[in-house]
């Protein structure tokens, strides 16, 4: 397709999309002045539900009947006017009519077989939105103030419960859509304008598009054939003719590079001849590296051998660790053992101790006991002789018995503090053991260190010869790459020759 058939067809179809964009604009248009005209006809009607409300307080608090309150509220009511001529009337539930200020004859008539002409009963609708949900919107037909045919409505209902009402007004749809479409036939009208004016453009644009580009076409024709000397008359600065100063410059750009191209083939022929030797070279020093890459391969793994066995030697010096720490841990345990025995020795000595007490009082009193029994004998004279020697030798047995407490109890004591120096002793011995275990442990710790550090190493020089085998195969690989560069300088030098036999065909001005 042509490029002013293509600019045509977008014109009508740019014409055809703005129509279609005034028709949907008119549509939403529509609907915006509904929500908007609706959200005021809300607002009113609530306006009207605090009327009412303030009314009935004041039924409420005495200053009126609810009679008088009802006709206050409904004459306040009747009198509210708003967008023009809108208004707003009051029915019950029954459904029967309170007050309507447009038409005062339906005030106090049953509604309940009033119906649009599409035979809805709209006063039911009402009473059916506020009984189902305190509010809502109702379409039905209704005609407009001083009119008697019915046209499209729109009404929002809300209840009043203390008094059993309904209050509703609403929106004429045919007032919205009259405003929608007017301003639709000013879109269109300004679409189709716009249409006209834009294809007598495109007329003009497309003639003076022709005869530019047929002189661009003629020079591109000549630069296809090789001829790079044509010259291009560049106008107007607009969009074409940045592109006919874009064709020059690369008309200039072209003859440039082919001339540079001449000189850099015959440099790429003198250069790819020195990348040949120079790739001789190279692959002698190359092999070279290889050989001493394959020496220290060698060498790495004599080093990976040794660092292994060091590993190995450090692991069995840390199992040999771990072996001491159990049995100092062992140990431990058995001087934490004997600490308490040693401690239940000594406290059971104590109590021995406090027993001997015990017993050289019972002695001391014995031989007070005695000491009284004797007196008493000896004035008994003859009588209480015998009596005497039995007190005698209970006084004897009493300070034996007391000797002997004394004797016990100072050898309990020496028991005591030997067990307490023995205690002592096994306590220090203790402490020696936990730093045994405390200093077990560090060498434990430090050999797994050295062990950790050997397997490290190990595994580092594995990688290490493992990066000089590679480095190894990739300076074969190299080699077979310099041999291959040679190879291709060649081929270079080739086809330099080739694309400079190519270039010669155009004709530069230089």
């Amino acid at each position: 397709m042509l490029v002013a058939t293509r600019l045509r067809v977008a014109v009508v179809l740019a014409v055809v999309g703005f129509l279609l964009l005034v028709f949907l604009l008119s549509e939403r248009e529509a609907r915006s002045l509904m929500s908007i005209k609706m959200i005021t006809t809300v607002e009113q009607v609530k306006q009207a539900e605090k009327i009412a409300s303030g009314f009935h307080d004041k039924s409420k608090s005495g200053a009126m009947s609810e009679a008088e309150a009802k006709a206050a509220a409904a004459a306040e009511i009747g009198k509210i006017r708003y967008s023009g001529s809108e208004y707003i009337w009051i029915n019950d539930m029954t459904p029967r009519m309170v007050m309507h200020p447009i038409k005062p004859e339906l005030n106090g008539k049953d509604l309940n077989e009033n119906k649009d002409p599409k035979g809805k009963p709209l006063f039911v609708e009402f009473v059916k939105v506020v009984k189902a949900s305190g509010s809502g919107y109702v379409d039905y037909l209704w005609p407009k103030p001083g009119a008697t045919e019915p046209v499209g409505k729109r009404s929002y209902v809300q209840g009043f419960a203390p008094w059993g009402w309904v209050l509703g007004s609403g929106v004429y749809v045919d007032d919205v859509d009259a405003v929608a479409r007017s301003d639709a036939s000013v879109g269109w009208l300004l679409a189709l304008i716009g249409g006209a004016v834009a294809l007598i453009t495109v007329e003009v644009f497309v003639r003076n598009l022709r005869r530019r580009l047929g002189a661009m076409q003629q020079v591109m024709q000549a630069v296809a054939e090789g001829d790079l000397r044509g010259e291009i008359h560049v106008g107007q600065r607009d969009e074409i003719g940045l592109v006919m100063e874009q064709v020059v410059a690369m008309q200039q750009r072209l003859g440039e590079l082919v001339l540079a191209i001449r000189g850099a083939t015959d440099s790429m022929g003198h250069a790819s001849s020195e990348v040949a030797l120079g790739s001789q070279d190279l692959s002698m020093r190359t092999e070279q590296a290889a050989s001493s890459l394959q020496q220290t391969a060698a060498a790495m793994q004599g080093l990976t051998e040794q660092v292994q066995h060091t590993a190995q030697a450090a692991r069995q010096t840390n199992q040999l660790a771990d072996s001491a720490a159990d049995r100092a841990r062992a140990g431990a345990a058995v001087m934490s053992e004997v600490v308490g025995t040693m401690e239940g020795i000594s406290t059971a000595s104590r109590k021995i101790s406090d027993i001997i007490a015990v017993i050289d009082g019972v002695a001391f009193q014995t031989n007070i006991l005695a000491l009284n029994a004797a007196v008493e004998a000896a004035r008994a004279g003859e009588q209480g002789r015998g009596f005497a020697v039995v007190a005698s030798e209970v006084r004897t047995l009493a300070q034996r018995s007391a000797q002997a407490a004394k004797e016990i109890k100072t050898l309990i004591l020496d028991s005591v503090e030997r067990v307490n120096a023995g205690t002592q002793q096994v306590s220090r011995a203790g402490a020696s053991m936990d730093e045994i275990l405390s200093a077990v442990q560090r060498v434990t710790t430090t050999v797994n260190e050295i062990t950790q550090a050997s397997a490290g190493q190990s595994d580092g020089i594995g990688q290490i010869n493992q990066a000089v085998t590679q480095l190894d195969s990739m300076t074969q690989q190299n080699a077979a790459l310099v041999e291959q560069t040679a190879a291709a300088a060649e081929s270079l030098r080739q086809q330099a020759q080739g694309l400079n036999d190519t270039v010669s065909v155009f004709r530069t001005r230089g």
